[in-house]
């Protein structure tokens, strides 16, 4: 398994390796540091000799901290990843890991969150979310502490979302068996207040139906060495039970149909919320 790990001087990056050993081992793995420069990067046109070789050091400075950061990291892993790579150099962090993303034809890649909220990430950007949204690959967004990986939930919203994780799961195991719920969560009929009751729940029971037959069905493809697979079907707001209602995980796996950042502004997205409103980490699986 080839991934790529986005590090910069947060400790949420670090967490993000330490996350990736916790549920894979890969056999290549790349570090990369991209160093935004910001004001270093643009000196000003009207400046002294003296003034721009400080720039330069400064400049080189900071360069030399991220490649030392990346050889400490590499020197902690090399043990136990058979290829580990490092690419410093300054750069827009967003593009630099995308493009390292598609030159190492990586299967997964991780980056830190450090927790905006969607408006401003929207409005600010963030490094994790440029990432999330165009990465070719699946996506880990890295929240909290990583701790020893128990129980995933896997979050499906239809068929196609159960074929697309069941596959991705199963040509990437984790490393030591895990327990899974899948889950599908039966939305309220549109306009419930003008049904009656009688035709919510008879809408609602042949949902539900159907959702279970899903849900055990992906289960039971998931079921075997690697994993130990149940189905849960619930009702109510997808985006509320996922993050809130199912008890704890140390990994939540959801599927992205990848629509544009706009499209997904205005229409919304249950994969996209779910990065935001759940404490834990996010596979984001293509």
């Amino acid at each position: 398994m080839n991934i790529v790990v986005a590090v910069d001087w947060q400790d949420q990056s670090q967490s993000a390796l330490q996350e990736i050993l916790d549920f894979y081992k890969p056999n290549e793995l790349t570090l990369v540091h991209a160093v935004d420069l910001g004001a270093l990067d643009s000196p000003p046109i009207a400046i002294d000799r003296a003034s721009y070789q400080e720039y330069e050091r400064a400049k080189r400075r900071f360069l030399d901290q991220a490649g030392e950061q990346l050889r400490q990291l590499a020197a902690q892993v090399q043990q136990d990843v058979p290829v580990v790579k490092q690419v410093s150099t300054a750069g827009d962090p967003e593009t630099v890991i995308l493009q390292v993303v598609t030159s190492t034809a990586a299967d997964l890649v991780a980056v830190g969150h450090r927790g905006l909220r969607q408006f401003a990430e929207f409005a600010m950007g963030s490094v994790s979310q440029l990432v999330l949204l165009h990465a070719t690959c699946a996506t880990l967004i890295v929240k909290g502490t990583p701790k020893k990986p128990q129980r995933v939930i896997i979050a499906v919203k239809g068929p196609d979302d159960a074929e697309r994780i069941a596959a991705w799961l199963l040509a990437h195991p984790f490393q030591r068996p895990m327990e899974l719920l899948v889950v599908h969560v039966v939305p309220c009929p549109p306009f419930a207040f003008l049904t009656g009751e009688h035709v919510v729940k008879s809408w609602t029971q042949g949902a539900a139906a159907s959702a279970q037959q899903l849900v055990d069905g992906m289960a039971a493809a998931l079921n075997g060495p690697h994993y130990s697979a149940t189905g849960r079907v619930a009702v109510g707001d997808a985006t509320e039970t996922i993050a809130r209602g199912l008890g704890p995980r140390d990994l939540l796996v959801v599927s992205s149909h990848g629509r544009r950042a706009m499209h997904r502004m205005i229409f919304g997205s249950v994969s996209h919320s779910l990065v935001h409103r759940v404490e834990g980490s996010v596979l984001v699986v293509r």
